[in-house]
């Protein structure tokens, strides 16, 4: 009976020591898998650190260049004193002025004479209103160049396209004045067949 229950005693304490033989082995493969699992953190830890800094290093980039941009920008929204005062802005606001005085004086001075029939104003009224046009529309483009917020130019663009318009008004000023002296020639040579020697004074400013 002895023999039976020290077995019995070997037996269980050797199933006791399996065991906890055991569960020092699963707690020893435990601890290894804690350690690689902090490991693993601290990688993405820092992984997700360098992301973040890498992140706002490009946005605060992308901002400070949208911000240099946008200022430039609105730079370009502007109208300098430079543009205000260009000398082809000056020509072209004269040409318009010149066209229309020397246009009204050349009708009020040609219309008592009597030496052009109604149709005959008419149609030199119709080819000095398309001139008028032609500027008045210049005049327009002029406005919107010129006015602040309205287009992104920068002065050298502003001041090329200024130069172009007035450049425009040149040529309009030149054919006002081509078909005053042409008008002016026929009346020159109406009056001679008629002998009017009072609308050739005037005409010769005498």
């Amino acid at each position: 009976m002895k023999k039976i229950i020290t077995l019995m005693v070997i037996q269980l304490l050797s199933v006791a020591g399996f065991s906890q033989s055991q569960e020092m082995e699963q707690l020893k493969l435990n601890l290894e898998k804690l350690a690689q699992l902090k490991l693993m953190l601290q990688q993405m830890k820092q992984g997700y650190q360098t992301l973040t800094k890498g992140y706002n290093s490009v946005r605060d980039a992308a901002r400070g260049n949208y911000d240099l941009h946008h200022a430039y920008l609105d730079g370009l929204l502007q109208v300098s004193e430079r543009v205000k005062s260009s000398p082809a802005l000056q020509r072209l606001f004269a040409n318009h002025g010149l066209i229309e005085q020397e246009y009204r004086r050349w009708l009020e001075q040609m219309r008592p004479l009597g030496l052009f029939t109604v149709q005959e104003l008419t149609d030199i009224q119709r080819t000095y209103q398309k001139i008028a046009e032609a500027v008045s529309d210049q005049l327009d483009q002029l406005q919107l160049l010129t006015k602040p917020e309205a287009l992104r130019m920068s002065d050298a663009e502003r001041l090329s396209a200024i130069e172009g318009l007035a450049a425009k008004s040149d040529v309009q000023l030149a054919a006002l004045r081509q078909l005053v002296k042409d008008q002016t020639s026929v009346a020159v040579r109406r009056a001679q067949q008629k002998r009017d020697v009072q609308a050739m004074r005037r005409l010769y400013g005498q």
